[in-house]
């Protein structure tokens, strides 16, 4: 009896997902906390992570906020650890820092 070849499971290809890129109202930010108090209220580190959350979130909108209120002005496009790369907002890709321009 001949051996059947033996299939390769394939890769399941995913993209890391960020809450915080979701999050643009106050009132997105307090609903979030919100239900993190009223699903874990003793799980003082997902609340504490729920607060990071929100954080990133201001400076995201924040940093978007101030791309549209003055475009041309340098405003932070991404930030990796210590590193932030910059980029002009009436230009998209014309970018300083450690990465190339997307």
């Amino acid at each position: 009896m001949p051996k059947q070849p033996v299939k390769k499971a394939m890769k399941t290809k995913t993209t890391p997902y960020d809450v915080a890129e979701q999050l643009r109202t106050p009132e997105e930010m307090a609903a979030y906390l919100d239900a993190w108090l009223e699903e874990a209220p003793d799980d003082a580190s997902g609340i504490a992570r729920a607060l990071g959350d929100i954080a990133r979130a201001k400076g995201m909108t924040q940093v978007a906020k101030d791309a549209v209120a003055e475009p041309g002005k340098s405003v932070p496009r991404t930030q990796r650890g210590s590193e932030t790369e910059l980029c002009n907002g009436a230009e998209s890709g014309a970018c300083l820092g450690g990465q190339a321009s997307r």
